[in-house]
Parts: C-alpha cells; sequence; structure tokens
C-alpha cells in the first residue's frame, strides 16, 4: 500500500499529467488510504444450544455463521455510511429446552450478559433453535428495553410471531405482531403442506384423510393443508386427531385408512409418531396411494430399518442441496452476492459444498436457515446504509434479496414469505424434490407401488420384457413368459412337442423326487427350529404378557443412527438372553419394542426386574450419553441409577386367544393383550409397572423374585378403549429406587380414596396420635418412620424430596411433631386419588393448592417447601377463578407462623406461577411497602390479617 499511495503521489506531482488525469488519480489515492484504514467492529450475538439435546443444529448455525464471517471479510468488509465493517460473531451456549418447567433461567441470563455488554456493544443477535427457546430470547430483549434486532433462524410456530386470544407476552401491537424487532426465516405453520397438496392435485386426488397429532404446530399445518384443499376441490374424507401418540394408535389409525382408502393421506405428526405409523402401515399390509408427512421426511432415522416402507412417501422441507433455477439462485447484482451460480454448480450446491468441507457433513435445512439468516441481515445493514438498529429494522421490513434459499423477503409479522419444496423418497430411499415444478428432481411417483411390488422392483425380477404387478409378480409383455419374463414364446413343431416324451417324463419324476426329498428335509429341519422357538410358548390357561418400549428412541434414531444401530444390538441381546433363562417367548417386535409371553408370572417379573439391571450394566455408545433419554444419573450415595437406553416394561396375566401362526409360532390376542400394552405405554423410561391381576399372582412370591424390590400402588386409572378402571403398581429394584419417574401418562386418575385405602402397601392414615413438642413415645416416632418409609418406597426418594421428609427422618420429632407429618402424608394421599398424579415432586404449597381446587377445601401444611427459610408454615392456596377458599390456619385459630417471610413468598409464586397464597402474617404486613407487593382480594373479602399474594 506504502509504494502504490508512493507511484500515486509521483504521478500527481509530474508537470506533464493531465489535469483529468490528477482528478483520477487523486480519486485512487483517496481509494487507497481508505482501504489501509482499519475495520469498525460489527458484533453480533448468536444464541446456540452447544450443549443437550439440540447440539448439532448449534453447529449447522455456526459453521454457517463461519461461511458469512470469511465472505464478509473476503470482501474486505461491508461498506456502511461511509466506513467499513467485519463481522465478530459472539457466541453463547444456551442450553436446551430441559430448563422449561422453571423458566429457562440459563437463558434469560445469556441474553441480559449480551445486552448488557458483558462481551461489547451488540445490535444484533441470532435467536437459538425451536420456537420453544426464541420466544423467550426475545421477551428477555424487550422487558429489557433493548432497541436490538433479533433473527430466528428456526422458529415456525405460529404463536412465537402472532399475538392470539392467550395474551403472550407482549402482544400489544395493533396488528397482532408479537414481537416488533424479531424476524423469522422460518416458514408458517400454515404453509407447509400446501404445496404437497397442489402437486396431489395435479395427480387427481380427490379423496384425502386427515391424521394429526392435537397440539399446537400439527394442528397449524393441517390447517394450511384443508385450506388449500379447498381451492383445489378435495374432499376430507376421514379425520383423526391423535391424543396419544403410541403404538396402538398407530394401528388403530392404520387399519381405520385401510377401511376408508384414500387417494392421499396428510399425516401432520413429528417424527416419533410418524415412525410408528409407518411401521403399522406395513404391519397390517395396507399401503397408501400417495402419503405427505410432515417433519420426518426429512429425518435419517425414517429410512433406517424402513427401507421398503418408507419409499414413495412424501414431505415438505424448507431447503434441498439440489435447488436449482433461477428461482433459487443469488446474483452478482444482489446487495448479498454470496454463493453466485457458476458454470454447473448451483447456488445450493455451492453452499452444500463449503458447507460440507467445513464441517464434515452435509447441512440441514437448519443450518440453511442460519445462513439466510445472516444474509437478510446483511441485506438491511447494506439497504439502511446504517448500523442504527432503529433504521436497520426499518430496513428488514424491505428485504427482497435473491439467495440460494428462494427470494428472502417478510410478511407484516416478520415472518419468512415463500412456501416449502415437496420431496419424495424414491426406490433407493434417496430424497428428491417433486416440487415446485421450477426445481424439481423427479416426477411425483402416483399412487405409490405395493410393497410386493417394491420388492419386486429393487429385485429387477421382471427383467426388461415385464413389470412387476401390485401382488408383486411379473405381468410380461406379448411373446414372452416366464417367472421373470426372460422366455421367448417359441411355437413347437408335432414332432418336438409330442415326438420323444419318455426321457423327459423319466427325468422329471427323477426331479420331482428329488425336489421332494428336499422339501421334506427342509421342512424337517424348520419344524425343529421352529419347536425350539417355541419350546417356552404358553398354548393356553393363563398367560403373563409383556411389552417393552424404549424411551424417546425416535428421537435418538434421529440424532445418532449408527450408534443406535448398536445400542438396539445389545438390546435385543440382553433382552432374549433373558427369555431364554426364565423361560419366556418372544412372540413379535414391533419396531423396536418387544412383546413376549410367559407361563409363570413370576419368571416375567424376574425377567422384568434382571431387564433393568442388565441395561444399566450393558456397554453403550457414548454419543448416546449427551442426550437427556440416555444419560448417566447418579443418586443421592453417588451410585448409578440411569445409563444407556431407557425401557419401559408393562407386565399383565390373564386368560388370552392363543393362535398359531401360518409359520408355526404363536400369537395372542384378546383384551388382556390390549390391557399389557396400554399399562407398558402409561409408564416411564426405566420403569416396570403392572396390573392388580399381575400384583395378585406374584404377592405370595415377592421373596423369590432373585432382588430385594420395592412395590408400590400408583392408584386406579381409565384407559383408552378399557371398560374398567385398573390398579396399576410400579416395582422396582432396591439399588434403583432413586430413579425419578414422570407420573403415568395417557389415563385418567380415578377420584377417591377408596383404591389407595384398599391398598395393603398404602400406610394407616388415618391414625394421628400426638406427641406433643417431642417424641417421648419411640413407638409413635417409630409410626412416623414408618409413614416416610412407604412414601419414599412408593415415589422414590428424589420423589418426596421436596416435601423435606429425609429432615423429619434426621430430626424425628424435634422439628415437626408427630401429627403434622402425618397430616402432611394424608394431604398427599388425597391429593393423589383427586388428581391422580404420578409423583410428588410439587412442594406442599403446591399440594395445597392442587387439593383446593377439585375438593373446595384447604389444608394445613407442615414442611419445608424452601428449606429452613420457612420452617413450620401455616399456609392456604386459593383456589381458581375467584372461589373463596377459607384458610385452615385462621380457621383453626393458630398464630402467625415467624418462618413465612417475602422471599419464600417470592419463591413460592416463582416456582407456581398463576397461584395464589393466602397467608396469616404479620410480618408479611410490615416488609409489604418494601417488596412493592400490593395487596388483592378473592370474592368474600380477605380478613384483617390476611394478605392475598398472586403470582
Amino acid at each position: 500500500l506504502k509504494l502504490q499511495f508512493l507511484y500515486l503521489i509521483g504521478f500527481l506531482s509530474d508537470v506533464h499529467t493531465h489535469q483529468e488525469e490528477k482528478m483520477v488519480l487523486a480519486a485512487a489515492v483517496v481509494a487507497c488510504l481508505a482501504s489501509a484504514a482499519p475495520l469498525e467492529k460489527l458484533r453480533v450475538g448468536a444464541l446456540v444450544t452447544d450443549t443437550g439435546r439440540f447440539s448439532s443444529y448449534a453447529e449447522d448455525y455456526r459453521t454457517s455463521f463461519t461461511l458469512w464471517e470469511e465472505w464478509v471479510a473476503e470482501q474486505g468488509g461491508l461498506e456502511i455510511g461511509g466506513r467499513r465493517y467485519e463481522v465478530e460473531m459472539v457466541y453463547s451456549d444456551v442450553g436446551d429446552t430441559s430448563e422449561k418447567k422453571i423458566g429457562f433461567p440459563t437463558l434469560k441470563e445469556k441474553v441480559r450478559e449480551m445486552a448488557n455488554g458483558t462481551f461489547g456493544h451488540i445490535d444484533y443477535y441470532f435467536a437459538p433453535y425451536s420456537s420453544t427457546l426464541s420466544p423467550v430470547a426475545l421477551e428477555t430483549l424487550h422487558r429489557l428495553g433493548s432497541k436490538a434486532v433479533m433473527i430466528a433462524p428456526t422458529a415456525a410456530s405460529d404463536t412465537v410471531w402472532v399475538c392470539d386470544d392467550r395474551l403472550l407476552y407482549p402482544c400489544t401491537s395493533a396488528n397482532r405482531r408479537r414481537f416488533a424487532r424479531g424476524w423469522s426465516m422460518a416458514t408458517p405453520a400454515t404453509q407447509y403442506l400446501p404445496t404437497n397438496i397442489v402437486v396431489a392435485s395435479i395427480k387427481a386426488v380427490k379423496r384425502v384423510a386427515i391424521v394429526y397429532e392435537n397440539l399446537a404446530f400439527p394442528r397449524g399445518t393441517c390447517r394450511g393443508a384443508t385450506e388449500t384443499m379447498k381451492v383445489y376441490g378435495m374432499e376430507n374424507v376421514f379425520e383423526y386427531s391423535i391424543e396419544q401418540a403410541d403404538n396402538e394408535t398407530a394401528y388403530d389409525v392404520a387399519r381405520k385408512l385401510r377401511e376408508v382408502d384414500p387417494d392421499y393421506v396428510v399425516g401432520c405428526v413429528y417424527n416419533n409418531f410418524c415412525f410408528m405409523f409407518v411401521d403399522a402401515l406395513k404391519g397390517i399390509g395396507y399401503t397408501p396411494k400417495g402419503a405427505g408427512l410432515t417433519s420426518c421426511i426429512t429425518s435419517a432415522g425414517l429410512t433406517l430399518g424402513r427401507e421398503n416402507e418408507a419409499q414413495y412417501l412424501t414431505g415438505p422441507t424448507a431447503w434441498h442441496p439440489k435447488l436449482a433455477g433461477v428461482d433459487f439462485s443469488s446474483t452478482a447484482e444482489a446487495n448479498v452476492p454470496l454463493f453466485v451460480p457458476k458454470e454447473g454448480d448451483s447456488s445450493s450446491m455451492q453452499y452444500n459444498t463449503m458447507f460440507t468441507e467445513k464441517l464434515g457433513r452435509p447441512p440441514t435445512y437448519q443450518a440453511a436457515q442460519g445462513m439466510t439468516a445472516a444474509i437478510a441481515l446483511t441485506s438491511a445493514l447494506l439497504m439502511a446504509n446504517s448500523t442504527d438498529p432503529d433504521h436497520v429494522n426499518a430496513a428488514m421490513r424491505e428485504v427482497y434479496e435473491p439467495s440460494f434459499y428462494g427470494r428472502l423477503s417478510f410478511d407484516s409479522y416478520g415472518r419468512a414469505k415463500g412456501s416449502m419444496l415437496s420431496l419424495q423418497l424414491d426406490q433407493h430411499t434417496e430424497r428428491q424434490i417433486v416440487a415446485p415444478l421450477s426445481a424439481a428432481s423427479m416426477s411425483m411417483v402416483y399412487p405409490a407401488p405395493t410393497y410386493a411390488q417394491r420388492t419386486c422392483l429393487a429385485a429387477a425380477m421382471c427383467g426388461e420384457r415385464g413389470s412387476c404387478g401390485a401382488a408383486g409378480q411379473c405381468v410380461c409383455e406379448p411373446g414372452w413368459e416366464g417367472r421373470d419374463c426372460r422366455a421367448e414364446v417359441v411355437e413347437k413343431s408335432v414332432m418336438e412337442e409330442y415326438g420323444v416324451i419318455v426321457l423327459p417324463i423319466v427325468g422329471g419324476l427323477v426331479l420331482v423326487m428329488a425336489a421332494l426329498t428336499a422339501y421334506v428335509l427342509h421342512q424337517r429341519s424348520q419344524a425343529l427350529k421352529m419347536k425350539e422357538m417355541t419350546k417356552h410358548a404358553p398354548r393356553g390357561g393363563p398367560v403373563t404378557l409383556l411389552f417393552t418400549d424404549i424411551k424417546k428412541s425416535s428421537d435418538l434414531w434421529g440424532e445418532y443412527p449408527s450408534e443406535m444401530e448398536a445400542a438396539l444390538a445389545t438390546h435385543h441381546a440382553i433382552a432374549r438372553a433373558l427369555l431364554a433363562k426364565y423361560a419366556g417367548y418372544e412372540v413379535k417386535t414391533i419396531g423396536d419394542a418387544f412383546m413376549c409371553a410367559f407361563e409363570s408370572p413370576v419368571n416375567a417379573m424376574r425377567w422384568s426386574l434382571a431387564f433393568q439391571r442388565d441395561l444399566l450394566a450393558a456397554e453403550w455408545p457414548a454419543a448416546l450419553g449427551n442426550h437427556p433419554a440416555a444419560s448417566e444419573q447418579k443418586d443421592s450415595r453417588g451410585r448409578v441409577v440411569f445409563r444407556g437406553l431407557r425401557v419401559r416394561v408393562g407386565v399383565h396375566t390373564g386368560h388370552v386367544n392363543v393362535r398359531q401362526t401360518p409359520q408355526g409360532g404363536y400369537d395372542y390376542e384378546g383384551a388382556e393383550v390390549n390391557i399389557t400394552a396400554r399399562v407398558s405405554d402409561s409408564g416411564a423410561g426405566g420403569q416396570v409397572l403392572m396390573t392388580q391381576a399381575m400384583y395378585s399372582a406374584i404377592e405370595p412370591f415377592l421373596d423369590d423374585l432373585e432382588c430385594a424390590a420395592e412395590v408400590a400402588h400408583l392408584g386406579q386409572f381409565r384407559f383408552k378403549g378399557i371398560d374398567e378402571a385398573l390398579a396399576v403398581y410400579s416395582i422396582i429394584r432396591e439399588e434403583l429406587q432413586e430413579r425419578d419417574f414422570e407420573p403415568i401418562r395417557g389415563a385418567t386418575a380415578v377420584e377417591g380414596a377408596a383404591a389407595a385405602a384398599a391398598d395393603p402397601t398404602n400406610p394407616d392414615l388415618s391414625r394421628q396420635p400426638s406427641c406433643g413438642d417431642s417424641c417421648a413415645n419411640s413407638a409413635q416416632q417409630f409410626v412416623a418412620l414408618q409413614t416416610i418409609r412407604k412414601w419414599v418406597s412408593r415415589f422414590g426418594r428424589g420423589g418426596v424430596a421436596a416435601l423435606d421428609l429425609a429432615g423429619v427422618l434426621k430430626t424425628g420429632c424435634d422439628g415437626v411433631g408427630l401429627t403434622e407429618t402425618i397430616v402432611v402424608s394424608t394431604m398427599i394421599q388425597k391429593w393423589y386419588d383427586g388428581l391422580g398424579k404420578g409423583s410428588t415432586r410439587r412442594a406442599v404449597a403446591d399440594v395445597a393448592g392442587s387439593v383446593s381446587s377439585p375438593h373446595g377445601s384447604s389444608f394445613r401444611g407442615t414442611g419445608s417447601v424452601l428449606g429452613s427459610e420457612v420452617g413450620r408454615v401455616d399456609i392456604t392456596v386459593g383456589a381458581p377463578h375467584g372461589r373463596r377458599v377459607a384458610p385452615a390456619a385462621a380457621a383453626e385459630g393458630y398464630a402467625a407462623p415467624a418462618g413465612l417471610r417475602w422471599p419464600a413468598v417470592s419463591a413460592i409464586l416463582q416456582t407456581f406461577p398463576g397461584k395464589s397464597i393466602i397467608a396469616i402474617a404479620q410480618a408479611l404486613q410490615d416488609e409489604r411497602a418494601e417488596s412493592g407487593i400490593t395487596p388483592g382480594g378473592l370474592t368474600g373479602g380477605l380478613t384483617p390479617n390476611e394478605i392475598q399474594f398472586t403470582a
């Protein structure tokens, strides 16, 4: 630069240089000086999910943002407002959605750090992955009063961007736009399926079936599909709302679709149910003529083990490397001429190549959306010609940028305009673009070949002179014959046909005898093999059935496909080795789930408990440990209680219909099979559940299970498709009893205490002896300790931690009286019976609040809601909808507790948003002004000594 500068100055000082030339040279000097000036920094904050189940998306974002940084550097920076800027990315790991129940404190703190200048001044942000995390980041910036602009690469749910009847925060703008400074690169949910519907209409589809999971995003995608169907004159002939996404429901949907046999099936479902649905279709042998499924079409897990049944499925995606053409290309004249097409190399393929070279794997469409977020921001900065976020935010509304992803622009809510692509898996299960037609890599195959046809096609059974029929047989062209259509039809002479027949007959007889001998030997071998396989199969009488299922298996397949192949092999090996040991029979596998049958209920339970032990001890691929559904967890003593695959087991015994299959095996049918499946599906990963019938069968033999185990009665539940309520029990190995399980799912608890009262494992909660202020009576103390041990046995030590009963065990009756201990237990029992929750992980305040709602009464709770800060607390929680609940402490005339202070109240309100606390505590009145809390009243008013606090 110095040499260039001196060279130009020399020409300027030369008297022989003309005036016009000097003006040009002067401009060159200025440009030379400008290029030598240092670049200013444009900091951009990226909130990424480096740890947790979304870590792969963090890799996607980082790689795309790095390509953007490098491109800006190659341009010598961005020229904005007469200055040049280099991009400096500032990354912050915000984890995944595991902190949802406690309000995402890590994510909020990371946003505050960036906004407060911890990493320097930042006016532009990229939001984290998912429709769950993005609105939290946007809301946090809004609450801070920040003028920063935030772009979310992937947040498709309408509720993130459009205010609805729930009045989501902030929802103050007149046009119902939720975040005035938030922008989304994701296509809205209602635009996911219209492209699929349009392509189906070209194939003359008229009768459409709609299947959707009853959740916000799937409902939105199917709503967009039905609206498009009306435009193209399609009829909705069947609709199914999925309330419980399990195998039973998948088979139910498949059977009903077979009855209706629509022209096309629209499935608005997440990956997990999508995989089960595809398996169920193959399981009943029904091939839809066409099917469009959301989410799973781009998942690697869809084709793993489903090479035949996944063929010809269609579905939406936001981007694909095969995209080409002017609609999906950048240009040299664009604001951001990034990935401009070259000869034989489209914009998308350029991005695909550069990304793959950088990360070692191809980009997902989420990675592409991260890249487009950077392109849109760059375009807005250059259009505004300013780094002022107000000007840039205004320019975002005007963005109309050509790119490898398509034309980038935004609607009035800040969402990316445009529609999705439609993909179809071809006969090799490779994803091909079938719409829009301008970018299609193949025409959509419709109707889809049957499963038998696909097998025939894959084997090229019919050669060049035949085609595969619906039943998998060859249909030959005229003049050709044979099973494979490779034999030409030749007219034979009379002599050829009838002349010499003896030798062929003799030869034929020899061949027939040889074939018969081979057949008999084969059948005998198969019979011996089947006899060995079915030697433990129950043929009649009471049969004990069990089902297994791997927790979050679809998510694990999606994120760790190669590791899951090894893990599934380990899982199957453990299950089958134990079946051989305990005389069990493998009825069938459904996906990665087992159905097994035993003649002995005790052996079935031994298998279940040993199965949990061996799964924990097995060697699992290390990468699986990064997923919450397979990570390692330890108990309070430091012992490992979870590691690797977590498998739920449901066990039931009863009389079933025994059916021999054509292959010589045995299958079991009837209501008892349905009961077993329902109980299994209701459990948590790593949990063993059983029915009353099973408990009664093994109860006399609990000491013969080969290990110490704890049994707990979880209550009575009503299950879908089962007329009567079922009593459900859990059983767990003693060394694993600190495993923490989710509540029973997919079932409704039966109200009332009748079920629990009849349970022999329950403590006698009606006994409430008093020992005064101390435990003088050791017998009474023993009763208190036994009560607590029963609850620990029922819910696990982690389940009762919130009640601080461990503290009661430690201090006896000195800290908390025996009567109060029984009151706490009684309160939990009533809450448990009334609402049917499967754990006691809530604190006393929440327990009391739950009881108030269904029963219209309140309880005096004694326990430690927040440890020593609260101590003995007399509180009552108000019922919702303004119903008056008299404070128990007031009714019984108790004095105000000294321990309940504002910090405790504040923490309780944060823990249980939406609930109210009415407390008798004069000390709170004194703190009212300093805390800024205003007292309010329920219907009927408050007594002079009461204050109501509402979250």
